[in-house]
Order: C-alpha cells, then structure tokens, then sequence
C-alpha cells in the first residue's frame, strides 16, 4: 500500500520521478516483497509507455549496451559454460522472454531509432528530457572520461542497477572477470609479479578506498546518494554476477542513467 501511495503522488509529479521511483523499488528488492508486484509493475509500465512519443523524438532508452545487459538479468549469458564444456542459451525460455520483451520495445518505438541517427547515441537527450534512460558503465560518471557532461550537471543525475528479470531466481547483474596473465617465455616475470602486488595492495586496501571515496565527492562531484547507490550495485554484483563471454566489453557495473 505504502509503495502504491509513494507513486501515485510522485506521477502528480515530472515523469523522470516516477520512473526513478520503479527502478529505486527494482533496486531495493521492495517489489518483490509487494503483493501486488504484477499490478504495479504493469502500471509503470504504462507510464513509460505514455511518456514516450515518437514524433516528439521521445524514447524510454538509449545507449549501446542495453540489449546485451537487459539479456544477462536472466541469469543466462547467450554462451556459457557447463560441466566444463561451451554451451548456447539461446533456446532457453527466459532468454527468449527477454528476446520477445525487446522486441515489443522496438514495435512501439521505445528504443532510440540509432538506425536513423547515423547510428549515434545522444546522451544529451537525458539532460533535455527527451530520454528516460541511458544504460551505461559506472565509468560514465567521473569527469575524465568526458561524457558525464552530457547527461547534464551530476547532481540531477541518478544510477540504479539493472532492473530484476521478473522469472528470474536472483537479482542478476552484467559483469566481467578482471584478471592478469603472464606470457610464456616474458622477459621480466618479476616486474609483473611486482605490478600485480600492487594492483592488490590497492583493491585491498582501505586507504585507497577511502582515497577513492573522498575523490568522488571531491573531485567528480558525487552526492551521498549517489555513492551510496554505487556501493549498493557493487555489493548486488558481487551476489549474483553474470558474465558475458559475447560482450566482454560490459563492464562490471551496469546502469539506467536517469535525469531527476
């Protein structure tokens, strides 16, 4: 009831707030504990469908990684590996769910048309309010990589996981493996060995992560929320990480930008 009463006021309210507020429940599990998860998940679903028009150039998602990222919440990479062999998903029933639900996104025109943008994504359109969301690594979000200026200034922009596949067993979130090898016959195996020391000395450590936290605030203008959500997404992968052997290039956060 409560989460019903949170919606209904916030659809009195700018549409990017409605949906900020079905991708925060996505997050936090809370639709999963509802009763009535099927008859509000169908709500919103109507309201994104209200939302986006066409012929005023305004669509539900943009981006690059969508189709692949939206796939893996099933829990079931296209090729996977069992019992130590190479395998195909590509019959499996959720996977063809997911298939036949982004294929009912294109027929009514949900996706940005990139085929008729000179296969360009336009990242801006989350700042203009011409775009619900932007499913994108984390790597977005700090300044060096200069896209973060696109979705508009950082403290009117949120992150949330991928949305849970509804038959899915667990809350599964694209990720990749990060790892390092030596080549056979290197010329400087210590020098590795010594990087690599390194390299963990840092993940490990909780003066870098405390560096890093204080560089987000400081340096790339993140809010509370914001980290808080990134730790949260970062905690959920850890639990339920899916890797994609097709699209390694999906990184190990996975999120819907959204404009406040």
């Amino acid at each position: 009831i409560t989460i019903w009463i949170v919606i209904e006021l916030l659809c009195r309210e700018s549409r990017v707030s409605v949906i900020k507020v079905r991708l925060y429940c996505a997050a936090y599990g809370f639709l999963g504990l509802c009763p009535a998860y099927a008859a509000v998940v169908a709500f919103l679903h109507g309201i994104v469908y209200h939302l986006c028009d066409r012929e005023q150039d305004k669509f539900a998602v943009d981006g690059w990684w969508f189709e692949g990222a939206f796939s893996l919440t099933t829990g079931y990479p296209y090729i996977g590996m069992a019992d130590g062999q190479i395998v195909h998903n590509l019959d499996n029933p959720l996977i063809e769910r997911a298939q036949e639900y982004m294929l009912n996104m294109k027929v009514n025109d949900l996706p940005v048309p990139k085929s008729e943008r000179s296969w360009q994504v336009t990242p801006s359109d989350i700042a203009n309010g011409k775009t619900l969301f932007y499913p994108v690594g984390v790597y977005a979000l700090y300044p060096y990589n200069n896209i973060i200026q696109d979705f508009g200034d950082m403290e009117d922009v949120m992150f949330v996981p991928m949305p849970k596949c509804t038959h899915a067993d667990e809350h599964y979130l694209p990720a990749i493996v990060e790892g390092f090898s030596i080549i056979k016959g290197a010329k400087n195996p210590e020098g590795v060995g010594a990087y690599l020391n390194c390299a963990m000395a840092n993940r490990d450590s909780e003066v870098a992560k405390e560096i890093g936290k204080r560089q987000a605030f400081e340096e790339h203008g993140w809010t509370q929320e914001q980290y808080d959500m990134y730790e949260l997404v970062r905690d959920m992968t850890r639990c339920n990480s899916l890797f994609n052997r097709v699209h390694s290039k999906i990184t190990v956060l996975s999120y819907f930008m959204v404009a406040l």
